[in-house]
């Protein structure tokens, strides 16, 4: 960046098992800081940015511009579970899917059936820097050679949500077909879905 003095941390609310927490701001590089919004009741899932500081809660999208902040309401379907962003794509999971944003939350774009049997999506993640393409780890997708509880592994996109592909699957007793030998193998090889990216 052009001013590299200016630093936001969030203490506590990230991911969905931590409390509400707090952001806080520094425009010496640390040496001093201010508490700058209050996340209380909502976990905050991402904090990015894109021309302005944005914080996605799982009520909705929280925007900096101005001095000022103002909330976007969260996609269709529930709250969200998951989120990531980056230079003018937001992408987030909830119960009812994948969703994508091109302004912030603003208006959302629905997936419609980004992987075959309607699995669970349980967290995305991107670049900032190039957000265009994505991974979102699985759970219950179905095909016909499934196993009975489905697949789960890790989809991914490279044209910005439109099109999905699984890059990675497994199910019970059945192991991923391109991966041999891999980190991925004794990370999460028979212990269940991938729950963090």
């Amino acid at each position: 960046p052009a001013d590299s003095q200016p630093l936001y941390v969030l203490f506590g609310g990230a991911g969905a098992a931590a409390p509400a927490g707090w952001l806080c701001h520094s425009a010496d590089g640390g040496a001093h800081w201010t508490r700058i919004k209050d996340f209380a009741g909502s976990r905050v899932h991402a904090l990015y940015f894109d021309r302005n500081l944005h914080a996605v809660t799982a009520d909705g999208v929280w925007t900096l511009a101005g001095g000022g902040w103002s909330q976007s309401p969260a996609p269709p379907g529930g709250a969200m579970d998951s989120a990531s962003g980056g230079r003018g794509l937001l992408y987030a999971t909830n119960p009812a899917g994948i969703h994508v944003s091109e302004n912030a939350g603003a208006t959302w774009r629905s997936i419609a059936d980004p992987l075959p049997g309607s699995p669970k999506y349980l967290s995305i993640a991107c670049a900032a820097a190039r957000p265009e393409t994505a991974y979102a780890a699985f759970s219950g997708m179905m095909t016909a050679d499934t196993a009975p509880r489905g697949w789960f592994g890790i989809a991914r996109t490279s044209d910005g949500g439109r099109t999905w592909t699984p890059v990675y699957r497994e199910a019970g007793g059945k192991l991923a077909p391109n991966v041999e030998r891999a980190w991925i193998e004794d990370f999460y090889g028979g212990t269940g879905p991938v729950r963090d990216l």
